[in-house]
């Protein structure tokens, strides 16, 4: 203090206000310090000066008080604080043990204990992947959806859209009357072949081959997917993989290696399932059936509603117009006659009319200006007598008529095919893929794993060096926090203060 002052007010409070009070100290100057002065000395200096200048406060003057006081708001901001740092200390080390559990807890595997170990991994990585490609575990990390699920939506969801394919769209009456022609071809017949019908519908199946294979495509890419999901959620089956990488790699190639397998077979099936379809154009579906009489009865029906000419809708066959009958898996047609023949010859009852080509018109005629009646109408004799008769039975269908039954029964039939495509796709590729994988698994994997030379089996058990230091930084920080928590204890059980 400077000569002729004190400090009395200072240290009473009257001229600074603080929220501890003040504790006025003497420090050691530098004539001390040059004199070689210690603390214990300076200390004795220090209490004789309060003692003289400031009695009032000389016990709550000095270094050695200012010590006390100090640990006393130490302690008792520790006492306040001990539950907060308690609580953050435990969180901070359930969040570390969580961390080597995702770790998986580190074994010695002794070499005669790895094939056992490898058996163990084999059987808890097969039950938990057949359970994701199969159907039976509900749960699954971050409420993802299992590869099951996902391959239900394939079949059910995505296939059946994408088989919604419009088979009418390349179907136009030019194109059919066309077809109908390139089938008569120069030589027509009383009975229309039905290959106009048939290679349309050879044609449409025929589109429903990419889409299956795809289906197949995308199954495969979901069982494969698989293996990744098992490693997620499944916690026995990640930490083994975390810990041993290898062994997940060599489980990943056997599996990758027995699905190509499985995904080629599949494939081929599907392809071969289509080309069956598509080979066998069958109309004796009880449903197709019915619909050609229904069609069929409508285009008839339909006659009598018409307006303009009566004969232009008769029933009677016209001379230029083919005229399908309604027969199972052929269409009848009326040929065409020839028109060059004396104006008072009749055709012959029971004859039937024959469609030539123009060059040989004018020679038949003469044949058929000659030919007896009586062996033309006898049926034994008459080739075509049946099919006259049966014709002569019901109304004939008209060309137009013949390509509009065509166009109307190619998506019924295309309906029948796609809902069996619908249905056997799936089982094809779930017995040939699906099946296949969940019988041969374990098995393989036992077979190609099991088989391990020492050194080989010693390889798949190295624990990635990644891992290896994160559990080892890991360890150092729980320990670490064992030993402060250890600490809070004990002082919170001393009675401090």
């Amino acid at each position: 203090m400077v000569d002729g002052t004190n400090a009395n007010d200072a240290l009473s409070g009257k001229d600074l206000k603080f929220k501890l009070g003040i504790i006025g100290v003497c420090n050691r100057s530098q004539r001390q310090l040059d004199n070689g002065i210690s603390i214990d000395e300076t200390a004795q200096l220090e209490k004789d000066y309060f003692s003289q200048n400031y009695p009032d406060f000389s016990n709550t003057c000095g270094i050695k008080y200012l010590i006390k006081r100090m640990n006393e708001l130490l302690v008792k901001k520790i006492k306040a604080d001990l539950p907060i740092l308690m609580a953050a200390f435990q969180n901070d080390l359930k969040k570390i043990e969580r961390q080597l559990i995702d770790l998986g807890v580190r074994e010695d595997i002794t070499p005669e204990n790895r094939s056992e170990k490898m058996f163990e991994i084999i059987n808890d990585f097969s039950k938990e992947y057949e359970k994701l490609i199969q159907g039976g575990r509900a749960v699954l990390y971050n409420d993802e959806e299992a590869p099951c699920k996902k391959i239900s939506d394939i079949f059910y969801v995505d296939f059946e859209r994408e088989l919604q394919i419009d088979h009418t769209k390349y179907l136009t009456p030019d194109r059919v009357k066309r077809w109908i022609d390139n089938a008569i071809g120069l030589t027509p017949k009383i009975l229309c072949s039905s290959a106009p019908f048939i290679e349309v519908c050879k044609t449409e199946t025929q589109r429903y081959c990419d889409p299956s294979v795809e289906c197949v495509v995308r199954v495969h890419t979901e069982l494969l997917n698989g293996i990744d999901t098992c490693t997620r959620n499944v916690r026995n089956v990640r930490s083994a993989f975390q810990i041993y990488p290898q062994i997940e790699k060599r489980f990943r190639q056997i599996i990758t290696e027995l699905l190509s397998d499985y995904f080629e077979g599949s494939k081929d099936l599907i392809e071969v399932y289509i080309e069956s379809l598509t080979s066998h154009i069958s109309g004796a579906h009880p449903m197709f059936a019915n619909a050609i009489d229904v069609e069929s009865k409508k285009i008839r029906d339909g006659r009598t509603v018409k307006l303009g000419n009566p004969e232009t809708y008769s029933d009677k066959p016209s001379a230029n117009q083919l005229q399908p009958a309604k027969q199972t898996g052929t269409f009848r047609i009326t040929p065409k006659i020839n028109q060059k023949t004396s104006s008072n010859q009749e055709p012959e009852s029971g004859m039937p009319e024959e469609v030539l080509p123009p060059d040989q018109s004018n020679r038949m005629s003469g044949i058929n200006g000659n030919e007896s009646n009586g062996i033309l109408s006898d049926p034994m004799n008459n080739l075509y007598h049946d099919a006259e008769q049966q014709r002569n039975e019901q109304p004939e269908l008209m060309f137009d008529e013949t390509t509009s039954l065509i166009m109307s029964l190619v998506p019924k039939y295309m309906s029948i095919v796609r809902r069996n495509v619908l249905d056997t796709v799936p089982v094809l590729i779930v017995s040939s893929m699906n099946r296949k994988l969940e019988k041969k698994l374990a098995p393989t994997l036992n077979q190609r794993l099991g088989s391990l030379s020492v050194a080989e089996l010693e390889e798949l058990f190295r624990e990635e060096e990644k891992i290896a230091t994160m559990r080892q930084q890991l360890e150092s920080q729980r320990k670490e926090l064992d030993t402060m928590i250890n600490s809070i204890k004990a002082i919170s059980s001393k009675n401090l203060g």
